[in-house]
């Protein structure tokens, strides 16, 4: 039977799930470059020629409320361990899409509202991931 995140997951990045109960993602940017280099020619102007496909990414920046998620603060430590695995990661999308394998660039966090105590009531972060290829294929 699957997990209880899973149904509610908006998206699933290696065991990870991006949810309200976790860390759901307020904005997601999609970016794909494509290879185009210049070439001199004397007396011409420059010539480009495509190359192929650039670098893919994919940032999702979200907001945790440790106070509100069953998770509290575990959710960035746990991104960054799966960081620092250096392991590319399968993405699914909510409706079971799969969007093949990442690994992730970057994890930033801004702490901000913080209570008496000095814990943070608000923690706004930005994950950055990169499309993995391989030679296999």
């Amino acid at each position: 039977m699957p997990q209880q995140n899973a149904h509610n997951a908006y998206m699933t990045l290696g065991d990870f799930d991006f949810s309200l109960s976790t860390a759901a993602p307020a904005s997601l940017k999609h970016s794909a470059a494509y290879r185009w280099p210049s070439h001199e020619r004397p007396g011409q102007r420059a010539v480009r020629q495509f190359t192929g496909p650039g670098d893919e990414r994919i940032t999702l920046d979200g907001v945790i409320y440790p106070q509100e998620s069953k998770h509290g603060l575990e959710q960035l430590p746990r991104m960054r361990r799966m960081a620092e695995a250096g392991k590319a990661l399968q993405l699914v999308s909510s409706c079971g899409a799969v969007h093949g394998r990442w690994i992730i660039l970057n994890v930033q966090e801004t702490r901000s509202y913080f209570l008496d105590n000095g814990a943070a009531r608000k923690i706004e972060f930005s994950l950055e991931l990169s499309r993995y290829h391989d030679d296999k294929g």
